[in-house]
């Protein structure tokens, strides 16, 4: 019988999430990881014998070589994904999702204006953009989804909606000047990253994917929702 495993923390924070993982991934046959919802913005640490990692971009089972299907729950982060994929001692697999929400750089910067301009009132943010992802995805038509990366051309036309949605956004709600900043370099370190996850795409380490139904999901035997 198949089983799926949901690691919920209740707390905020800090209750054990990524070694509950990692140790259901070790003893379960044939396991897959999910993250179904949240994105960069989180720190599962994981403790092995000769590593601790905290895991932000991929699954707490990747130690296990378990591979990570990131769910259309989540925000996806390209400089962040590819940040940590370098820091990593093992070759992970990835099927990433066709409609996760991609943050950019903009969603970044705005994340850290605001808090910045809050001075005593700041939230604790963690400053990787993960909440204004979500909401520029829920007030802006132009969307970049993960199937665009696919595509450099779109993200390119799409980053341009983005930042324009962020000029205003920037100069109204905080108080940084947003031409201080040198918009084209950050468009293209971007997209430098987004042209190295292509590259993975044709290694085989990162797979653009819809699960449409569930035959797509009866391979593994242990579906561990992290």
């Amino acid at each position: 019988m198949k089983k799926a495993y949901i690691i919920v923390g209740l707390g905020y924070g800090d209750e054990g999430k990524g070694l509950t993982t990692d140790y259901l991934c070790m003893h379960s046959s044939e396991p897959i990881v999910i993250r179904y919802n949240g994105g960069q913005q989180a720190g599962h640490t994981v403790v092995t014998n000769n590593e601790v990692h905290v895991f932000s971009n991929f699954g707490a089972g990747t130690f296990r070589g378990v591979p990570t299907y990131w769910s259309s729950y989540c925000t996806f982060s390209p400089n962040y994904f590819i940040e940590e994929f370098g820091e990593l001692s093992v070759k992970p697999k990835l099927y990433l999702d066709f409609f996760c929400s991609i943050t950019t750089h903009y969603d970044v910067l705005y994340n850290r204006a605001l808090e910045d301009s809050r001075g005593d009132k700041r939230y604790g943010s963690c400053g990787v953009g993960f909440g204004a992802t979500v909401t520029r995805h829920q007030e802006l038509s132009t969307k970049i989804i993960a199937r665009d990366l696919l595509d450099l051309n779109i993200v390119k036309a799409k980053l341009k909606k983005v930042r324009e949605y962020y000029r205003s956004k920037i100069e109204q709600e905080t108080n940084y000047n947003f031409s201080d900043f040198d918009h084209d370099t950050e468009d293209r370190q971007f997209e430098i990253a987004v042209e190295k996850l292509n590259d993975l795409m044709i290694s085989g380490f990162l797979i653009p994917k819809k699960f449409r139904n569930d035959r797509e999901c009866s391979g593994p035997s242990r579906l561990i929702c992290n």
